[in-house]
């Protein structure tokens, strides 16, 4: 046998053998880093999202003296009480409309950090026709040129409380086109449909860190490796304000079903209540514990 031959028949062994150990590796770790960036992905816009209408219902609460029958009266307010909460540079000016009302929140260009140490620039704007705790409220969030540490975000969120009549404050939530734009010029594309419901905290509506909600519904978008992804609660996702705060963002309860463009449909299970960034996806009968 030739060198030549002998050096073809080598190099169809080493691939062979790579193929195997690729299979193999692919059996005993089913969950990639593909599959964690769509659910990293998918928390970072719920969290901005979020983030953002807590905003506007900070800007409620202490305002909660100027407005009347849960709506705000016209005008642009003193900045007092506010730098500690968005910071230095901001202007809050509240606008009656004749179906609604809107709050801007104005970081300005040049942004600044608040309480939460996080950069925000640009403009987060808020409409409602009454306040988010009134059955029948409609609140609709959009943003202008808005960012936060970096990350410029597009899209339209509209929460409607269809709290029924004695039942926990109960909202519809949905997020269409949303777009999150990062440094590296990598995007995230976000849509959701979900129903929300306070179990805990809405009785104090001044107080954040005891809330604690449920959530069902969908998520789907793209990730920041140009991945689609659906995912679809089949356990009521758990939150709590606590965990939030204390930089857990992910449920502490509940369970969903992934669907990828990547890779075989997978199930994630948060646990059972603990606050912390730890659950565990199965692929294929394949169970993997995954520490965020």
């Amino acid at each position: 046998m030739n060198l030549l031959a002998q050096f073809r028949n080598f190099s169809l062994l080493v691939l062979a053998l790579c193929a195997f150990t690729a299979c193999q590796n692919d059996e005993e770790n089913p969950f990639t880093t593909n599959d964690a960036q769509s659910l990293e992905d998918n928390t970072e816009a719920e969290f901005i999202f979020d983030d953002a209408l807590t905003l506007g219902m900070a800007v409620g609460n202490s305002r909660s003296g100027q407005i009347d029958s849960g709506r705000p009266s016209g005008g642009e307010f003193d900045k007092d009480g506010d730098e500690d909460t968005f910071g230095p540079c901001v202007t809050i000016t509240f606008e009656n409309l004749e179906e609604y009302k809107k709050i801007t929140i104005d970081f300005g260009t040049e942004g600044c950090t608040g309480f939460d140490n996080k950069l925000r620039k640009g403009k987060v704007i808020l409409t409602f026709t009454a306040r988010h705790f009134v059955p029948g409220s409609i609140v609709t969030t959009t943003f202008d040129g808005y960012s936060v540490n970096g990350i410029g975000v597009e899209g339209t969120k509209t929460v409607t409380n269809i709290t029924t009549e004695g039942g926990n404050p109960t909202h519809q939530i949905v997020v269409a086109d949303a777009k999150l734009t990062f440094p590296d010029n990598t995007t995230i594309e976000w849509d959701s449909n979900r129903k929300r419901k306070f179990v805990q905290g809405s009785d104090t509506p001044l107080i954040v860190v005891d809330n604690v909600y449920n959530i069902e519904g969908t998520y789907s978008g793209k990730n920041r490796r140009n991945n689609t992804y659906t995912l679809t609660t089949t356990t009521d996702l758990e939150y709590k304000a606590a965990c939030r705060i204390d930089g857990y963002h992910k449920p502490s309860a509940g369970i969903v079903e992934v669907e990828s463009s990547n890779r075989p449909d997978y199930t994630v299970d948060f646990g059972t209540g603990t606050c912390d960034d730890t659950y565990t996806a199965t692929v294929n009968g394949n169970v993997i514990v995954i520490n965020g």
